[in-house]
């Protein structure tokens, strides 16, 4: 029915939202997401403590911007 069709709608905009803004995040923050990535490829397994470290890095401003080229 309509009221059914509308909900399902608003649902649907919902989630390309959310997926909109989380492939946002993720762009943004690449350089540090290569980071974790390249250590968990190394080390295969990484504790919350480490995490934090990686995505709270200071990273190089050459990183941030060949990130944001991509």
């Amino acid at each position: 029915d309509k009221f059914a069709e509308e909900i399902d709608e608003e649902v649907e905009q919902l989630v390309k939202d959310a997926f909109s803004k989380a492939l946002e995040i993720m762009q943004s923050n690449q350089p540090r997401l290569k980071l974790i990535a390249d250590y968990l490829i190394d080390k295969e397994t990484i504790d919350e403590f480490m995490f934090e470290e990686l995505l709270n890095k200071q990273l190089p401003e050459s990183n941030m911007e060949t990130a944001a080229a991509q």
